[in-house]
């Protein structure tokens, strides 16, 4: 561990429990006062997506949206956030995909996307939306129904929400098991509840938003390359219709 998390940490009272799982920067688990917190650490390329974040998640939080609460900005560099506690959607969702998650998914993002609107049709939005960036989080009593949260923020921007709600097909379709009916039907699900709760006009820009998603997934993913490039081109000409899987 670097030791400007440590000095971080020391600075505002924390007691660093144990790293979080993140790509891109350096997140713990802390501790203060007996409550469990995040403490988000930005690596200095990353350092300008901080105050974006944090901007972002002061108005949604501000508006009641399940999103973690902002507590401090420090020096530029790094947030303090509430933890969430619960499941990640990601591995709840390819155990057992139901038409609960994607009424779930479908709710939180109309409800941010209509919260955080500006002119010309666009609004803030999420960002990097992929399943392992939502949790399901039981409040105290409730084992029935979870609270869908979203988390990560930092590549939010302004944009038309179709991009959002491509990403986040795209998500479900590109995670084992892959392109599956039972999944598909299930995107279709999703964007026809987004566009009913919206009264999105443009289901055909969320179709090519999936393209362009699965476009950008396939340059990271070399082994998956041509299968998820194919897959995109099909989703691009002929929307989200069966397709094989091979």
């Amino acid at each position: 561990m670097s030791q400007k998390p440590i000095s971080i940490a020391r600075e505002l009272g924390l007691t660093i429990l144990r790293p979080l799982t993140s790509k891109k920067n350096d997140v713990f688990l802390v501790s203060q006062k007996d409550e469990k917190l995040v403490l988000k650490v930005y690596r200095p390329q990353f350092r300008k997506r901080a105050s974006r974040e944090w901007a972002t998640l002061e108005e949604a939080f501000s508006k009641g949206l399940p999103v973690p609460q902002p507590l401090a900005y420090f020096r530029d560099s790094a947030l303090l956030l509430t933890y969430i506690t619960g499941e990640n959607l990601c591995d709840a969702f390819n155990s057992a995909p139901s038409s609960a998650y994607v009424q779930a998914l479908a709710r939180w993002y109309s409800n941010f996307h209509l919260a955080l609107a500006r002119t010309g049709g666009q609004c803030v939005l999420k960002g990097d939306s992929i399943l392992k960036n939502f949790v399901l989080s039981w409040k105290a009593g409730n084992t029935a129904r979870p609270q869908l949260y979203g988390v990560d923020f930092e590549e939010s921007i302004v944009g038309d929400p179709a991009q959002d709600v491509g990403e986040i097909c795209a998500s479900i379709l590109n995670t084992d098991p892959m392109f599956t009916e039972e999944k598909t039907i299930l995107c279709q699900e999703l964007v026809d509840t987004y566009v009913t709760l919206t009264g999105y006009p443009h289901r055909k820009k969320i179709i090519q938003a999936i393209a362009a998603a699965l476009h950008i997934t396939a340059q990271w993913r070399p082994r998956q390359r041509d299968y998820l490039l194919k897959q995109a081109a099909a989703i691009a000409a002929e929307g989200l219709h069966i397709h094989p899987a091979t």
